[in-house]
């Protein structure tokens, strides 16, 4: 499964539009496994209807 950002910079520059930010990374490879379904829209972002905590991390 690929990420909605290719790297830590571009995500950076995403969340940098709105002020503060915070990047974090998604086990979307255990999501996905574990049964939970992903949509990828026409723009390429990727769509859940829900993150479970643990499958986040801060990133950096």
């Amino acid at each position: 499964m690929t990420s909605t950002f290719p790297d830590r910079e571009t995500a950076e520059r995403v969340g940098a539009r709105r002020g503060d930010f915070v990047v974090f990374r998604v086990d979307a490879a255990t999501m996905h496994a574990g049964g939970l379904t992903f949509w990828r829209t026409d723009n390429n972002v990727w769509l859940t209807d829900a993150v479970p905590p643990n499958r986040l991390t801060l990133d950096g």
